[in-house]
C-alpha cells in the first residue's frame, strides 16, 4: 500500500535525487499494475519453466500451458524464493555474479494486523513507531501506519517482523489484536489503552475495506 514517489516541485532536494515523500496510493499499488497491464494480454495459470535468451535472436519463453512465448527481451520478476529454487530456468545459465546475488540475498516474512475504530484517536499522523522494551520483541508491532485517507474508515495497521511475525502465525484474528493493545506502546498518548479497549469484531474481510468493526491478521511476505 506504499511506494516511493518523486515530490512535487519545490522539494529540490528530494526531486533532484529522483526519491520523494512515503505516501499511500488510494486503492493500492494493484491500480498501477491495472494501468501498465491495459491492452496487454496477460495469461494467468501459466509458469514459465525456461527461458532462453540469446542477443542476436531475442527471448523465447517455455510455459506449462501456453506453448512458446517469443519476444525481443523479457523482464524478469519472479520472486526471489522461485529463483533460488532454479525456477524457471535459463539458457544459458545466468552468469556467476547474478547466481551468487541470489544465493547471498535473504528476505523475511512481515504480517500486518487491520484494525478498524469508530474514529481517528491518533490524530493527523499518518505513521508512528513504538520502541519495545524486550530486544528480542523488537519486530512486535514496531509501526503503525493509518490508512483513513486511503481505505474510507479509521483504519490502523499495526506491522510485525522477524520472529514475532512467525509467532503471530499460530495465532487467531481475536488473538492478534488483543496483542496489539497488550504490546503496542503506540507512539501517541493514549493509543495503547484505545487500541485494547476498542472491542473490534473480527470478521472475515479486510479492515481495508471499510467493513465496519471488522479486524484481522494480513499476511505479507517481505522480499526486501
Amino acid at each position: 500500500m506504499t511506494g516511493r514517489w518523486v515530490v512535487h516541485k519545490g522539494a529540490a532536494a528530494g526531486a533532484a535525487l529522483g526519491v520523494g515523500q512515503h505516501v499511500f496510493l488510494p486503492g493500492g499499488n494493484l491500480r498501477l499494475v491495472a494501468a501498465l497491464a491495459k491492452g496487454v494480454p496477460v495469461l494467468y495459470r501459466c509458469q514459465a519453466t525456461l527461458v532462453e535468451y540469446a542477443e542476436a535472436r531475442g527471448v523465447v519463453v517455455h510455459t506449462d500451458t501456453a506453448g512458446q512465448v517469443a519476444a525481443d527481451a523479457a523482464i524478469v520478476t519472479v520472486p526471489l524464493g522461485a529463483l533460488k529454487r532454479g525456477c524457471p530456468a535459463f539458457s544459458p545459465p545466468l552468469p556467476p555474479r547474478k547466481l551468487a546475488a541470489i544465493k547471498r540475498l535473504g528476505f523475511g516474512l512481515l504480517n500486518k494486523v487491520m484494525m478498524l475504530f469508530p474514529h481517528c484517536f491518533w490524530g493527523d499522523r499518518d505513521m508512528f513507531g513504538v520502541v519495545q522494551p524486550d530486544p528480542a520483541r523488537r519486530g512486535a508491532y514496531y509501526l503503525f501506519y493509518g490508512y483513513e485517507a486511503v481505505s474510507g474508515g479509521s483504519v490502523l495497521a499495526a506491522l510485525v517482523a522477524g520472529q514475532a511475525a512467525h509467532d503471530i502465525e499460530g495465532l487467531g484474528d481475536a488473538e492478534a489484536v488483543g496483542q496489539v493493545g497488550a504490546g503496542g506502546r503506540a507512539g501517541c498518548q493514549g493509543c495503547r489503552r484505545r487500541v485494547a479497549g476498542a472491542g473490534a469484531r473480527v470478521g472475515s474481510r479486510s479492515a481495508e475495506q471499510g467493513r465496519d468493526g471488522d479486524a484481522r491478521k494480513a499476511r505479507k511476505p517481505s522480499t526486501d
